[in-house]
């Protein structure tokens, strides 16, 4: 009869067994889309005009109505223009592999229609904290919140 002590032992090696296959897996499943369309290289993100799509946190699921009237760009000399709907954006931003940051970014202070997502929008990049374009799709990761903004290419 085993006792509680050695099935304790028991579950903590599984556990930790497990946990570490999780992580090796994972990394080789990075590596692996890395290869099927997934990209953290700078000139994947850069030099496209991208329409935002929605952002999506624990917290809530937002879709974007009129993606054209909130873009972003990133230049390949370190600038970032952006729409901000009524408004427009200029500034700066630091790209590495899979990793960005934005700003700061000077706007215009026109005052948008009701409705409009401009404060929402700018807040978020504040936060961008990494990058990958997936499938066609650039990814933005919200440092604290555990979010993406999601983002497709201009026609």
């Amino acid at each position: 009869m085993l006792n509680s002590v050695t099935v304790r032992s028991f579950c903590l090696a599984v556990v930790m067994a497990l946990g570490a296959g999780c992580a090796q897996h994972s990394g080789m499943m990075e590596e692996g889309l890395m290869q099927e369309g997934v990209a953290t290289d700078p000139g994947s993100a850069q030099g496209t005009s991208w329409q935002w799509l929605s952002k999506t946190t624990p917290r809530e699921m937002l879709e974007v109505a009129q993606p054209e009237r909130y873009t972003l760009a990133l230049q390949p000399d370190g600038r970032v223009q952006a729409q901000f709907d009524c408004n427009r954006g200029h500034g700066s931003y630091e790209i590495s592999d899979g990793r960005l940051t934005i700003g700061p970014v000077a706007t215009t202070m026109m005052v948008c229609l009701p409705g409009s997502l401009d404060a929402v929008y700018g807040q978020a990049l504040e936060k961008v904290e990494s990058f990958r374009v997936e499938n066609g799709e650039l990814l933005l990761g919200l440092e604290d919140e555990g979010g993406t903004l999601r983002f497709r290419a201009a026609p």
